[in-house]
């Protein structure tokens, strides 16, 4: 399973990557290193939500097409594992890395997501989407 430093780092990295392509050609690596966007979204604190819900095998096979629809991007695709970044919290605005491990008679569904001020509980609400999506809610 994912563990809270990975989703953090795949979080930052999404961030950074939805700047440099606001910033245009001209965002290079300092710029991005001295915004204070990105330093501000670096403190924020990390949530995770995690469920184990009863699943058939055969649904690795569909999950993909179910999933593709929440999904802002694809990080990893395996036959039984996969990290996606789904848009969550308020609005579906602020994203979280969802992890999918399918076992033989379980889906394991973990999810990570950088909070603010004020909690979006966004973990909880993509856990829950994809769940939805899946016909498993």
């Amino acid at each position: 399973m994912m563990q809270e430093t990975e989703a953090k780092r795949i979080l930052e990295e999404a961030f950074e990557t939805q700047l440099r392509t606001a910033g245009g050609a001209d965002a290079d690596s300092r710029w991005i290193e001295d915004n204070p966007a990105v330093k501000s979204y670096r403190k924020c604190r990390m949530s995770g939500k995690s469920v184990s819900v009863k699943a058939k095998k055969a649904l690795c096979e569909t999950a993909w097409e179910k999933l593709r629809g929440l999904c802002t991007e694809c990080v990893l695709k395996e036959r039984d594992h996969m990290v996606l970044l789904v848009g969550s919290g308020f609005q579906n605005r602020n994203p979280a890395a969802v992890e999918l491990c399918f076992r033989e008679d379980a889906l394991e569904i973990s999810a990570w997501a950088k909070e603010g001020l004020i909690n979006q509980r966004t973990a909880e609400k993509a856990v829950k989407a994809c769940l939805s999506a899946l016909e498993l809610a």
